[in-house]
């Protein structure tokens, strides 16, 4: 079922097997690509995802960058954002791509960084 794929967007695959496993364990069925071109051609083959865990430093692009690209993809999918930046800019350019309808959720982990 589509609500049960999440399409993890990570350019550090030790990352990226990191965040399946957690999926995993929650019940959910991970697919993993390594590049924002990679996860654009998995999207077009076959679309059936409940969400995207999406990095921002990614080896061919930036995720943000790849998100304004891409407005299609905020309306198909929830996306979840993933950074190991906790600079201040980038959680609040993060906030203004967000989804229509959708709250802002930063952890406190990534809050507190911010300050």
């Amino acid at each position: 079922m589509a609500r049960d794929r999440i399409l993890i967007v990570e350019g550090l695959p030790s990352t990226a097997l990191a965040h399946a496993a957690e999926i995993e364990k929650a019940g959910y069925e991970a697919v993993v690509v390594y590049s924002g071109d990679a996860a654009l051609e998995t999207v077009s083959q076959n679309p059936a995802f409940g969400a995207i865990m999406l990095d921002l430093q990614l080896p061919d692009t930036h995720g943000l960058e790849w998100l304004r690209g891409r407005p299609e993809i905020l309306e198909l999918y929830p996306v979840i954002l993933t950074t190991a930046d906790a600079s201040l800019s980038t959680a609040i350019e993060s906030m203004r791509l967000r989804q229509p309808g959708s709250s802002p959720a930063i952890s406190s982990q990534s809050a507190s960084k911010c300050r």
